[in-house]
């Protein structure tokens, strides 16, 4: 059940997910723009997320009056024998605050 558990963990830390959005008055005003919390981000664009949620943020406009906004976590690197990864520093934006290998040693 542990081997269970760390595979479905991994697997759900690349998954990319999807948040349907209709058009408010801000990207009314704004076209070819996705509105995301307090910024605006261009179509086809990405831009990382706020210092503390460590992801990238995309702009995708599919079919009028809907909008996808795309949140990637980091890409986890692989890591060596020996070395293990970094924990995540939410006082970063993305990239920087993403897990990075540690190698100790000997």
């Amino acid at each position: 059940m542990f081997r269970v558990l760390i595979l479905i963990v991994a697997v759900s830390a690349t998954v990319i997910t999807c948040l349907p959005m209709v058009n408010d008055e801000k990207t009314l005003d704004k076209p070819g723009y996705c509105h995301f919390r307090d910024f605006y981000i261009k179509e086809g664009e990405q831009k990382p997320a706020p210092i503390g949620e460590c992801s990238i943020i995309k702009c995708v406009i599919g079919q009028p009056n809907l909008i996808n906004i795309t949140i990637s976590p980091c890409d986890l690197p692989t890591i060596r024998p020996g070395c293990c990864l970094s924990m995540y520093d939410y006082t970063k934006q993305y990239p920087a605050c993403c897990p990075q290998e540690v190698c100790l040693l000997n």
